[in-house]
Order: C-alpha cells, then structure tokens, then sequence
C-alpha cells in the first residue's frame, strides 16, 4: 500500500476485496479444509486492518457506504456459517461473532462522528 502523494487510499478498493472474500464459499478449488473458518479469518483480518489504516489516515471511505458494505460481507459470511452449522454450539459462536461485528461497528461510527459504518 503506497500512498499517492500523501493522498490517503480510496476504501471502495478494500470493500471490493472484502466482497471477494464472501466469493470464496463458491469456489471449493480456493479453500481447504473449513471453507468458513478461510473466509472469515480472510475477511476479518481485511477489515481489522482497513479500520487500523482509516485510523491512521491512511484510507479514506469517499462514500459513506462502503465500510458499512464491508461490515455487511462480514454479517453475510456469518449468516451463512449459522445456516450451514451442524450443531447449536456453531450456531452460538455465529450469534457471538455477529454481536461482536455489531459492537465493533457501532465503535467506528462513534469514532467517524457517523460518518462511516451507518
């Protein structure tokens, strides 16, 4: 990631990626094992560090929506893993992980000033 000159880097990039993300639940060639496990660990880990970046100033969301779009691949790749869960204690850890998104969420909006993650 390189700055352009000292302009911080357009969000709409990472929020592309993070839908790519929810992409790899289609494509059984791309994943091994537990192809959820891949997917949110991969989507978790962009969002985690676009957020760090948008802290330091680094990135920058031009739409308001786009790091509520990357908030919603998330959700979507949780909603898919409680459906497809075997047993309740999957199901449980789904709910969990969503509240902790939501949380997290409600987080960078405080810190926007609502200007992100509506």
């Amino acid at each position: 990631e390189v700055q352009q000159a000292g302009r911080p880097i357009d969000g709409s990039l990472y929020s592309d990626i993070s839908w790519a993300c929810t992409q790899i639940l289609h494509w059984p060639s791309i994943y091994k094992g537990n192809k959820f496990a891949s997917t949110t660990m991969s989507a978790k880990a962009l969002l985690k560090h676009t957020m760090h970046q948008y802290s330091q100033g680094s990135i920058d969301f031009s739409w308001v929506g786009t790091a509520t779009k990357m908030y919603n691949n998330l959700f979507s790749i949780y909603s898919q893993m409680a459906r497809n869960s075997r047993n309740s204690k999957e199901k449980q850890a789904s709910m969990e992980q969503c509240l902790e998104l939501l949380d997290d969420m409600l987080y960078w909006h405080k810190e926007s000033g609502g200007t992100i993650a509506k």
